[in-house]
């Protein structure tokens, strides 16, 4: 085809130039025949140098490429010969067709002008790592003309990063699309770094149309499908034939004739819907087609009645959750292509986008695994398995540590292996609240649900794996003796009934059959949740908590578990009619426990202002505050905290509540022995009896009181107040009082209650017991200090020792301890003086120092403010003096970390 008269322009087609081209970037000429859609011609050229990269460069070598590829396709300008001239110019080089041609042509070359934006990029695709997005290129009448996959890491699988990585490959194979935004100077299409900024591009006059896409491979197919078979085996259940025969007969549009179904307006009776979809799940769980076909239209009538509650919670978790076990089992069945709806609705429902943090959003990842390997399976649309990954790795995050500084706003796994929840947010502020045995159960029982569902592709990160069991044997295992967690761990469900700890076993042997980095903490974790022998040194010593102001001190024969309010924690919190009177939780509370009886179910019977270890006004008829989602519940004072050093702790706090102002107190623990010390604080502003509660449990045996003149009663009933109890014993247990002014009294009561009286939802029902109670009685001109001991009364009593109160600082010596512990509640310098070393600090600081042998100095410190950047150590070692400046952690969630130093009179030799 030579002729000249044989060649027509392409209409306006042309290879403009409005700048340089790339090095390496290729340009395509094509010709589109617009009736069926196929490509006639397809011409690339590839710019190979920086020569023919220039504006009016690459113009001449791409139409001469276009001209040497003898295709149905020509550029440049027509010469009198016949043939044609390829000048070096930005606008000369025109495209032509055959005459008898009626295809489009155009081409990929530079210039916005040559470009059409056709839509935003979707940065909402279900990408996940393993995956690929495919772009497909194809013409209006349907035929394919390009298809390019982008396969996806963990590094370009993030909706910011993977639009960037596509333009980048698009433009590397000479593609019919381009990825970017239109820059007006550089006149080039440029991808940008945020993903949902970037824009879709064809080439101008081309009848083209692009879609992106969501591919995934063979081997995802496969383990979706043993994902999908071990999901079926755990929610199948097995039904009863007359059961079922009876639902069959009385069910009508989907509805069961027996079930009263609420109204269209939001519920809280919340049961019908609940029965509604556990039938639902027994007949998806038959083989019968009868009963698949009677559960699909429970289930479509349940999604199409789109119900509404009053506590969201039910809707989208607990319902939801309900829904998905039923879709699961009706999937891969006869019914699945009405199940559509029932998929969407879900998805709407319940997904990990919604924004919610901890427990809650593991919820969510699992009822997002129901629905998505249901999807996959109803809609045959592989692009849900991107759904399930997404599920999964959500959880995979969830296992890791969160801090208040982060999106997650500490809500989830801490740095110090505790566990927080609905942390309150007022007014800018944010204070964390401990929830290790709810909420934290809420999230473990999820994830080891996933664990054992998953495998390939889907299996959950290995170092979150890690953290699950650093966060057990750490933290878990730590929050919990004999069969019960710690009431501080429970939050408002401390007004339900007793958390126990039995899962632990199902936990731990999951964890043991993948080859855990600490296996006998975990056989120890489980042989303690089922009530077996274990070895005690695996879980004795004392550990503190510092982002949310929490110690725990496992003895031999007890725990004690203390808890405190600060400026960045609070004590617990009330909500949805629970936990009424739970205003002094957490307010320098502890539990001591040995057999787990002390306190089980006790709650109704408490007087909830003599809680152990507190400080509090004994108000008649008082009206608790409600501190509703934590609200109100944080502390007054910076200067609260823990330190531990692995075998003993300080817990010590500041606070201002009520008409007490600037209450001390500190409980320091260390083997066999706990110490409670404290300064009842200003009381002038009080108009009732102030004291401290030193322990209110069942009364389990006769109480053994002994004075200081050594006389001694028994008591199983009534009141005993005196100035001279030296020693009470009772359930095993011995409180030493070591204050000599102290006025102390033992109560022996019966009393009744209800659990309606401190939650809505409980029952009214009176219970009755005996309770025994202990306190210190503080006089309103007096100064308020108190110092007792609480060890199990088959222990020695320890050597004689030396409790310092003050404002300033609480120090106890002695008492058969190596050394000294204690807190400084201000900036004021303190001497200690030990047996080798004169030791000086300024607080607000905690500490532990003890003699490792008599030159070495083992000093634990903790910064209780958790805002200084240093503090200042003076030793004098027998007239040699040393000053060590200890720098602070500043990351945000390791202050208020407990560290380590060991010194000698040469100085410092280790920090850890």
């Amino acid at each position: 085809m030579s002729d000249h008269n044989d060649w027509v322009q392409a209409g306006d087609a042309s290879l403009s130039s409005a700048g340089h081209a790339k090095i390496g970037e290729t340009l395509t000429a094509f010709l589109l025949d617009p009736n069926s859609g196929q490509m006639l011609a397809r011409v690339p050229y590839k710019v190979p140098n920086e020569n023919e990269s220039y504006q009016h460069s690459w113009t001449h070598y791409f139409a001469e490429a276009i001209n040497k590829a003898n295709t149905p396709l020509r550029a440049g300008e027509k010469n009198a010969s016949g043939g044609f001239d390829t000048p070096w110019s930005s606008y000369r080089n025109r495209l032509w067709k055959p005459r008898n041609s009626n295809g489009v042509a155009f081409s990929t070359h530079p210039g916005l002008s040559n470009w059409v934006d056709v839509g935003a990029v979707d940065t909402q695709l279900p990408v996940a790592p393993g995956l690929s997005v495919r772009v497909v290129v194809s013409s209006l009448k349907g035929p394919v003309h390009e298809t390019i996959d982008l396969p996806l890491d963990n590094n370009s699988s993030d909706p910011a990063i993977w639009p960037a990585k596509l333009a980048s490959l698009l433009d590397e194979r000479g593609s019919l699309v381009r990825i970017g935004l239109g820059n007006a100077t550089t006149q080039r299409i440029e991808p940008q770094p945020p993903g949902s900024l970037n824009r879709l591009w064809l080439p101008r006059g081309a009848d083209l149309r692009v879609q992106l896409s969501v591919q995934v491979s063979s081997s995802w197919q496969q383990d979706a499908e043993q994902v999908y078979q071990r999901l079926c085996e755990v929610m199948r259940l097995q039904p009863d034939e007359a059961e079922t025969a009876q639902w069959l007969a009385g069910l009508q549009n989907g509805r069961f004739a027996d079930i009263r179904y609420p109204t269209s307006a939001r519920q809280a009776d919340v049961d019908p819907l609940y029965l509604h979809l556990e039938r639902t799940r027994l007949l998806a769980s038959c083989s019968d087609a009868a009963c698949t076909k009677a559960a699909a239209d429970a289930l479509v009538f349940y999604a199409s009645s789109n119900y509404q509650t009053t506590n969201w919670w039910h809707r989208q978790i607990g319902l939801a959750r309900a829904a998905s076990a039923g879709l699961v089992l009706l999937a891969d069945g006869p019914q699945r292509s009405r199940l559509g709806g029932v998929v969407d609705y879900l998805q709407a429902a319940a997904n990990t986008g919604l924004g919610y943090t901890g427990a809650n959003q593991a919820d969510f990842a699992y009822i997002q695994l129901h629905w998505a390997i249901a999807g996959w399976k109803i809609k045959q649309d592989d692009s849900y398995l991107s759904q399930v990954a997404e599920a999964v790795q959500t959880v995979s995050r969830l296992c890791l540590p969160v801090s208040l500084a982060g999106a997650e706003q500490g809500e989830g796994i801490r740095v110090d292996h505790s566990f927080s929840q609905h942390n309150p947010a007022p007014e800018g502020a944010l204070y964390s609240q401990l929830y290790a045995a709810t909420y934290g159960f809420v999230l473990l029982n999820t994830l080891f649900a996933f664990k054992v569902l998953l495998t390939g592709v889907f299996s959950l990160e290995r170092e979150s794996v890690r953290n699950i069991e650093r966060f057990m044997v750490q933290g878990l295992g730590w929050f919990a003796q004999s069969g019960f967690y710690d009431f501080h761990v429970c939050g408002r469900a401390i007004s339900r009934g007793m958390e126990g700890h039995r899962s632990w076993a199902r936990w731990c042997d999951v964890l043991l059959a993948d080859a855990p980095q600490h296996p006998e903490l975990l056989r120890t974790m489980k042989a303690r949740a089922l009530g077996q022998p274990f070895d005690g040194s695996a879980f004795k010593g004392n550990r503190a908590y510092w982002t949310n102001d929490y110690m725990s001190h496992l003895a031999a024969g007890f725990a004690l578990f203390a808890k405190l309010v600060s400026t960045r924690t609070v004590g617990t919190e009330s909500g949805n009619g629970e936990n009424l009177k739970g205003y002094y939780l957490g307010c320098g509370s502890y539990f001591a426990v040995a057999s787990g009886e002390e306190y089980k179910n006790i709650q109704p019977l408490w007087d909830w202002q003599k809680l152990p270890g507190t400080t509090v006004e004994q108000v008649p008829n008082f009206a608790f505050p409600l501190i509703d989602w934590g609200y109100g519940a944080w502390g007054s004072h910076d200067a609260t905290g823990v330190v531990s050093n692995g075998a003993a702790g300080v817990a010590s706090m500041q606070l201002t509540r009520g008409n007490i102002s600037d209450a001390r107190k500190s409980v320091m623990a260390v083997g066999e022995q706990v110490y409670c010390l404290g300064n009842a604080g200003n009381l002038n502003r009080t108009r009732h009896p102030v004291c401290t509660t030193v322990n209110q449990s069942w009364l389990r045996a006769k109480v053994q009181v002994r004075l200081r003149d050594g006389r001694q009663q028994t008591l199983d009933q009534g009141r005993l107040s005196s100035e001279d109890i030296a020693e009470v014993i009772h359930d095993g247990f011995v409180y030493r009082f070591l204050h000599v002014t102290q006025r102390v009294t033992v109560d022996i009561s019966a009393r009744t209650g209800a659990w309606s009286d401190i939650n809505r939802n409980g029952s009214a029902k009176r219970v009755r017991g005996t309770v025994f109670s202990l306190w210190v009685e503080h006089e309103k001109s007096g100064l308020g200090d108190y110092c007792y001991s609480i060890s199990r009364s088959d222990q020695p009593a320890p050597p004689s020792g030396q409790c310092t109160l003050g404002n300033a600082a609480h120090v106890l010596t002695g008492h058969g301890l190596q050394g000294a512990m204690g807190t400084l509640f201000t900036d004021a310098e303190v001497l200690v003086q030990l047996e080798q070393v004169q030791l000086t600090l300024s607080g607000p600081l905690a500490f532990i120092a003890e003699h490792s042998d008599a030159s070495t100095l083992r000093l634990t410190l903790a910064d209780l403010t958790q805002k200084r950047q240093s503090i200042v150590v003076h030793l004098n070692w027998a007239g040699k003096h040393t000053t060590h400046t200890v720098d602070l952690p500043t990351d945000e969630a390791q202050r208020g970390k407990s560290l380590t130093l060991t010194l000698t009179a040469s100085g410092l030799q280790s920090r850890t």
